[in-house]
C-alpha cells in the first residue's frame, strides 16, 4: 500500500518535467537577457489598394492585392486593415506604386445586349444621337405576291404579250399580240396578263350575253309602239270632239250613250299610251341593264381565270406548267418588287421608348462588289407598340429605297447591312 501511494505521487512531476524540456528546445536561443527592456513592436504601414472596373459589371470593384502582403477585407467605406507579418523586423517604407500601372478596364454603358441575341440588336453608336445595328434586308410582304388558282381548273397558257421599250403591246402580221413564254427573271408591269386557265365555256357565255344585250338595246330604243299609242289617243279624242260638236248643233243628234262610250275609248287610249311609255322607259331599260350586267359578269369570270400581275416586278418562281390541272390555292408563279426593302431590329426598351424612334430618318450602308460600300436613305416606318416579355425589347422596321443597276438592283434581299437611326 505504501509503494502504490509513492508511485502516484511521482507521476505528475515526471510529465511536467518532460513537457518543460520540449518547450525549452523549441524556444529561440537569442532574446533579451535578464534586466533588459523589451523593445516595442513596430506597426506595419497600410498596404496600397488599387481598384479597377470589372469587365462583367462596372459596379463590381475588385481590390488588387500587393505581393507578399496579407490583407483583411473591410467594407468599401473603410480602409482595409493590414495584418502584421513576423517577417518584418523594422518599420517598412510605404508601398511605391509600379512605374507603369495597368490601365483600368472600362466598359461603356450602352444597350444591355444579351450575348444570345441576334446581330439585329440595336446599340448606341459611336456618334451621338444615333442608334446602330446590323441586319438582313428583307422583301416586305406587300412586295412579294404569289399568283395561285382560286378554283379547280386546267392551266391552258403561261404566255404574255410582248411589249416594246415604251411598254406598248407588239402585234404580229395577223394583228394579234405576239405572245412570249414566261421565264424566271422576266420583268412585268401591273395589270399585265401572264396566262390563263380554260375559259372556252366562259367565252361562249359571254358571246350569248352580248347577243342578248344587243336585243335589249334594240327594244329599249324602239319607240314605234309608243308613237302608235299616242296616235290612238289623238284619234279617240278627235272622235269624241266630233260627237260633242254634232250634239251641240242639233241637240239629241247623238245619244248620251255614244258620248260616254267615246269618252271611255279616249281614256283607254291614254292608258295604253302610259303603259307603252312605262315599258319603254322603265321595263326595257331595266332589261338592258340586266343584259349589261350579264356581260360584265362573264368578263369578270374570264378575268378570274387569267393570271394578271398585281404589281410591277420580276418573276422569281414558276411552279406549274401548261396543261396541268390545278386545285384551288395551288401556286402558279411568284412576283417580287425590289424597289423597297426592309430591315428589322430589336431595341432595348430599358434605354429607349417607341416615341423617340418612330418616324426617324435612317441611313443604310450596304457592301457592294469589289469591297465598295454604298449609303442609301431610309426611314423608320413602324415601331411595335408591344414589348417582348422575354427580353424587354421591341421591333423597329426600317425601309430603304433601292436603286436600279442595269437590269437588276443594287440592294439584294438577305444581304447584311449596317443601319444608323438618327434620333
Amino acid at each position: 500500500m505504501l509503494s502504490r501511494s509513492f508511485s502516484k505521487a511521482f507521476v505528475f512531476p515526471d510529465f511536467f518535467m518532460y513537457n518543460t524540456l520540449v518547450l525549452a528546445a523549441l524556444l529561440p536561443l537569442s532574446g533579451p537577457t535578464a534586466g533588459e527592456q523589451l523593445s516595442s513592436l513596430s506597426t506595419p504601414a497600410p498596404a496600397e489598394i488599387r481598384v479597377v472596373e470589372s469587365t462583367s459589371d462596372p459596379g463590381d470593384r475588385i481590390p488588387v492585392i500587393p505581393n507578399r502582403m496579407t490583407v483583411a477585407y473591410a467594407p468599401d467605406s473603410e480602409t482595409p486593415i493590414p495584418v502584421w507579418s513576423s517577417t518584418t523586423a523594422t518599420t517598412p517604407s510605404p508601398a511605391v506604386p509600379p512605374s507603369n500601372p495597368a490601365a483600368p478596364t472600362t466598359t461603356s454603358r450602352t444597350a444591355n445586349t444579351p450575348s444570345s441575341v441576334p446581330s439585329t440588336f440595336a446599340s448606341t453608336a459611336g456618334r451621338p444621337n444615333e442608334l446602330e445595328f446590323r441586319g438582313r434586308l428583307m422583301i416586305p410582304q406587300w412586295n412579294k405576291v404569289p399568283l395561285a388558282a382560286n378554283f379547280q381548273a386546267q392551266l391552258m397558257s403561261l404566255k404574255t404579250a410582248q411589249r416594246d421599250a415604251s411598254g406598248r403591246i407588239v402585234n404580229g402580221p395577223d394583228g394579234r399580240p405576239v405572245l412570249l413564254p414566261l421565264r424566271e427573271g422576266m420583268h412585268v408591269v401591273e395589270g399585265q396578263v401572264l396566262g390563263n386557265f380554260d375559259i372556252r365555256y366562259l367565252e361562249a357565255q359571254r358571246t350569248s350575253a352580248l347577243c342578248k344585250l344587243k336585243v335589249a338595246q334594240a327594244e329599249a330604243e324602239k319607240e314605234i309602239e309608243l308613237k302608235y299609242a299616242l296616235t290612238g289617243v289623238n284619234s279617240e279624242k278627235a272622235s269624241l270632239a266630233i260627237l260633242e260638236d254634232a250634239n251641240s248643233m242639233h241637240e239629241g243628234a247623238v245619244t248620251k250613250l255614244d258620248i260616254i262610250q267615246a269618252k271611255l275609248k279616249v281614256e283607254q287610249a291614254i292608258a295604253n299610251y302610259e303603259l307603252q311609255s312605262y315599258n319603254l322607259n322603265v321595263v326595257k331599260k331595266e332589261e338592258l341593264n340586266v343584259q349589261r350586267q350579264e356581260v360584265e359578269m362573264a368578263d369578270v369570270m374570264i378575268q378570274l381565270r387569267q393570271l394578271v400581275s398585281p404589281i410591277s416586278g420580276i418573276i422569281v418562281k414558276i411552279s406549274k406548267a401548261e396543261g396541268e390541272w390545278l386545285r384551288e390555292g395551288d401556286e402558279v408563279l411568284q412576283i417580287v418588287q425590289l424597289d423597297t426593302l426592309r430591315v428589322v431590329c430589336k431595341v432595348d426598351a430599358n434605354l429607349y421608348d417607341q416615341d423617340s424612334i418612330a418616324g426617324k430618318a435612317a441611313s443604310v450602308t450596304a457592301p457592294l462588289p469589289n469591297g465598295k460600300t454604298e449609303v442609301f436613305p431610309g426611314k423608320v416606318v413602324f415601331v411595335d407598340p408591344s414589348i417582348d416579355s422575354g427580353g424587354d425589347v421591341f421591333d423597329v422596321y426600317v425601309e430603304v429605297q433601292n436603286r436600279p443597276s442595269g437590269s437588276s438592283w443594287m440592294l439584294q434581299p438577305n444581304r447584311m447591312v449596317s443601319v444608323a437611326i438618327k434620333l
